[in-house]
């Protein structure tokens, strides 16, 4: 005789891991974006870099 499937049997995924999913898709979109526009911006020569910002995000990165 075939055993009936449970409910919420373990073929299913628990939403927590969907939901993880959807939010580094939707990560990995947001990144792949900027990197697209700072690409774009480095080959039309528009690109330029806030030195003080920079400087100052490595400065609190190391105190």
């Amino acid at each position: 005789m075939i055993n009936p499937i449970q409910n919420g049997g373990p073929t299913l995924c628990p939403p927590s891991k969907v939901n993880k999913e959807n939010k580094m898709e939707s990560t990995q979109k947001t990144d792949n974006d900027k990197a697209k526009k700072i690409a774009e911006q480095i080959k039309d020569g528009t690109y330029t870099i806030n030195l003080k910002g920079t400087a100052d995000a490595i400065a609190d990165a190391l105190i």
